[in-house]
């Protein structure tokens, strides 16, 4: 385990559990270049933004994978949660990330 960054230091987090542990490991060898891709998508977006759906759609990526990256990515201070929202996958309201140039105030 102490091959493992920390995720508050943006490396893969993990639960404790061996299999948690396992996944975590198996990502962190390529955990750069899996920032870097949804970084790029969150970029291209511009001031529109990409929820997580939208990044794994662009990626060909489940959303379970997107998701912690979006996490590492914003704190990291790359990404943040520009205030807006989007209806996901399952027609329910879904952060819409975004570079920090990009920040809005979020709606009601």
């Amino acid at each position: 385990m102490s091959d493992l960054i920390s995720y508050a230091d943006g490396g893969a987090g993990h639960c404790g559990v061996d299999t948690s542990i396992d996944g975590a490991l198996y990502v962190q060898a390529k955990l750069g270049r899996l920032q870097a891709a949804a970084f790029n998508v969150i970029a291209a977006a511009g001031p529109n933004g990409a929820t997580c759906d939208e990044i794994g759609a662009a990626l060909d990526w489940a959303v379970y994978l997107v998701r912690p990256r979006a996490t590492e990515l914003q704190r990291m201070g790359k990404v943040i949660d520009s205030g807006v929202r989007r209806n996901g996958a399952r027609g329910r309201p879904v952060i819409v990330w975004c570079l920090p140039e990009y920040r809005r105030e979020r709606r009601p």
